[in-house]
């Protein structure tokens, strides 16, 4: 497989480099998986990229940890460990370095094994005011690839580009040629990297220690982490004072200063701290006597504005590459949504931001409003779905949370619509990364949960999930739930069907009585104030749920008889003689595929089960899907304060009681995205074969390690909190496996 990663400036076009290489790579022939990484999201600021190719499915998920091949496209960024360009670069490393100096300066400064190739630094600006890095530096990691042809390479910029107009796609374009003949003489040097060994016990976990409020809280108690940190490195732009027409109302610009960074001289006069001025330019738009002006501070990169998904006009769509929510809004789109009330947050904006694209070019036949939240969302969500409308709408983490008052309220209406969550660790502290917490906390609510591990899942769960919540046996919203970063920004291959095979799949909405009449008025959501009234209406909502198990295995056969692919309510992958599984239900359940893999190379018969049904719960399938095995991983990528992992809560209680049921054991683990790797997951297997042979489970289990928890004092101390050094914990013994 060829793993590669760029790093960039915000600005620089990175995203847009693994975007066109991946389309290249893509076009060749490869499966692909592109996503950009971001972190502070401004101009300047530390930002990378990466691409995986490889001609057999890819299983691996999330952040590459072990390049083959890093693209650094300004060399500044070397001198900034925040930007992590170093990270997993070995001896079998191409490190690729836009710049001025020499390879073998390079290699003493980073004191490296790898090999490192110069191309030149990047290039002013075009006549279109966009100068090349990003597209340079795909076309000069396409050449080091060997695997990419120049024609193959042009198509990709013009796919990815179209929307920068003639002018600068053709600047774009000669730039790329320019990048990958000067890289001709190194074609074919980086070569594919191979599978990863997992060892039990390489993982190094520990048990967390229970630190006091005041130190586990997430606050910051003095400036030094600004101080320390020399944010003005993520500058493209700077800020200068003119003091002859400066009138020292310096409270104007520096009170408006959103890092705090202006200050008045000895003279009165607006002075800058230039090692922590981001460049924004809230002064120069502020200052009432323009006494500011904006010079370069170093080479402006390209916008990164790659097309939308829908750019194509075609009917009929076949395989393409697609991020997950250009997945989920394609889902929306074959299924002929009419009417979309939608509300915008990180990372589930770009679903809306596609859908309406395609509304304002007429090319979706649908009404999208902006609503001022997600309560009042849901809630028109619901009334739109109560008429007999079919309503589109998503979200993400704090937003669900804040409709979840409607989301109670629309299920006992019985209006059926479809609601994409993607899922965001919820606050606090706060993060963009995904986890579960959000999700399920809507389990209880009379939505039905389809969860999604790739980008194909994505359009198919939605197509379904209109069928299922629409069936006059069951009559309630769905969520189809995709995880943030993880799916949402990143692109695999997707096989779209065309829209009559989907509109014979999906056929327009039956509303029977649910339809719009003025003629026939009905008051939905009336008021009971008995027990009993209150307990049927309740109850009926949790008989429907259940009929939709049925509806869901009917739905799956009639999905498989139109488009090829069938979807179970529990997939099982290599279970028929496994002693030991993993059980989770998210997109790392394909990182689980890929180390079953390895186990059963190595000997171990291992499985992995993935229930796609959450709501309604699949427990007699569950059942079946754990026959005979003896152990079972169950990986909750959630936390129940006070309980543990909400997954491993349910699946207890559906095993309890039965013969020979498994041994469960508990790993909470991926919370705000942390990654799980081969060792952690070789690990796991061996940590649950061994309550499987002595038929003890040990405790629950945060998959947490000694690095991360230097990582997180690294930050305390900058966050002037004293902690309890006392309270460390000793790295624990590993597995007997390991230490045989």
């Amino acid at each position: 497989m060829y793993r590669i990663r760029f790093h960039g400036r915000g600005g620089q076009g990175m995203k847009t480099a693994s975007r066109i290489l991946g389309t290249a790579l893509f076009l060749e022939g490869y499966e692909v998986q592109d996503a950009p990484r971001y972190g502070a999201e401004r101009r300047g600021a530390p930002i990378f990229a990466y691409v995986r190719a490889d001609k057999r499915p890819i299983l691996e998920r999330g952040v590459i940890t072990r390049p083959n091949l890093v693209v650094v496209a300004d060399d500044t960024l070397l001198g900034v460990p925040a930007a992590g360009i170093m990270q997993g670069v070995d001896a079998h490393t191409i490190l690729l370095i836009a710049g001025g100096d020499e390879a073998a300066l390079w290699r003493d400064r980073l004191a490296t094994e790898a090999t490192i190739v110069m191309v030149p630094g990047p290039v002013g600006e075009t006549a279109a005011g966009r100068p090349h890095v990003g597209v340079a530096s795909a076309a000069a990691a396409a050449r080091l690839l060997g695997v990419v042809g120049r024609h193959r390479l042009i198509e990709a910029v013009d796919e990815e580009l179209a929307g920068l107009g003639k002018e600068a796609l053709a600047e774009n374009k000669v730039q790329a040629l320019d990048a990958f003949v000067s890289a001709g003489a190194l074609s074919g040097v980086v070569e594919e990297g191979p599978e990863f060994p997992a060892r039990p016990g390489d993982a190094d976990w520990i048990q967390l220690p229970a630190d006091p409020a005041d130190v586990s809280a997430p606050a910051i108690h003095a400036e030094r982490t600004s101080v320390q940190v020399r944010t003005g490195l993520w500058r493209t732009l700077r800020p200068i004072v003119d003091t002859e027409r400066c009138r020292k109302c310096v409270w104007v610009c520096g009170s408006l200063c959103p890092d705090g960074v202006i200050f008045p001289d000895v003279e009165g006069h607006a002075a800058i701290d230039f090692d922590h001025c981001k460049g924004c330019l809230v002064c120069l738009a502020q200052c009432p006597w323009h006494a500011i002006e904006a010079v370069s501070a170093g080479a402006r990169g390209p916008r990164s504005r790659g097309p939308s998904p829908g750019r194509e006009r075609s009917s009929v769509m076949t395989r393409k590459l697609l991020t997950g929510n250009g997945a989920a809004a394609w889902g929306a789109r074959l299924a002929g949504a009419e009417y979309m009330p939608v509300f915008p947050i990180t990372p589930q904006t770009e679903i809306i931001e596609t859908l309406g694209e395609w509304i304002d070019r007429g090319e979706m036949a649908a009404r999208m409003v902006t609503l001022e939240s997600e309560h009042s969302m849901v809630t028109a969500a619901g009334s739109a779905a109560a008429t007999g409308v079919r309503t589109f709408t998503a979200t993400s983490s704090q937003g669900l949370l804040y409709a979840i008052e409607m989301l109670f309220t629309v299920s006992g209406w019985r209006a059926p619509f479809v609601l994409v969550n993607v899922s965001r660790g919820v606050a606090t502290p706060v993060t963009l990364e995904p986890d579960h917490n959000d999700v399920l906390a809507a389990r209880d609510s009379g939505f039905l949960q389809i969860h999604c591990a790739t980008c194909q899942e994505i359009v198919d769960a939605i197509l379904i999930a209109y069928r299922l919540a629409e069936d006059a046996a069951v009559r309630l919203p769905v969520i189809v739930n995709l995880d943030g970063f993880y799916l949402s920004f990143t692109r695999e291959p997707v096989d779209l069907p065309d829209t009559e095979a989907a509109a014979r799949f999906l056929p327009p909405f039956d509303a029977g009585t649910l339809a719009f009449r003025a003629g026939h008025p009905v008051s939905e959501a009336v008021a009971v104030l008995g027990g009993g009234p209150y307990s049927y209406f309740r109850y009926q909502i949790h008989l429907a749920a259940e009929a939709a198990l049925d509806v869901f295995d009917q739905t799956a056969g009639v999905f498989e008889a139109t488009f090829g692919r069938r979807y179970e309510a529990v997939e099982r992958y290599r279970m028929d003689d496994a002693d030991v599984a993993f059980l989770m239900i998210w997109s790392f359940a394909t990182k689980a595929k890929a180390a079953v893999g390895r186990l059963r190379a190595a000997g171990h018969k291992v499985g992995l089960v993935r229930p796609r049904l959450l709501r309604p719960f699949p427990e007699a399938a569950l059942r079946a899907a754990l026959k005979g095995v003896k152990g079972v991983a169950v990986v909750d990528q959630n936390l129940s304060m006070g309980k543990g992992g909400i997954l491993f809560a349910e699946v207890a209680s559906a095993l309890y009681g039965l013969d020979g049921a498994p041994v469960l054991v508990s790993f909470i683990g991926g919370l705000g995205g942390r990654d799980i790797d081969a060792d952690d997951f070789a690990e796991m297997a061996a940590v649950t074969q061994k309550a499987a042979d002595t038929g003890e489970a040990p405790p629950p289990r945060l998959l947490f390690d000694a690095d991360e928890l230097a990582e997180v004092r690294k930050l305390q101390t900058l966050a002037a909190v004293e902690w309890p050094k006392e309270s460390e914990p000793e790295p624990e013994p590993k597995s007997e496996e390991a230490a045989s």
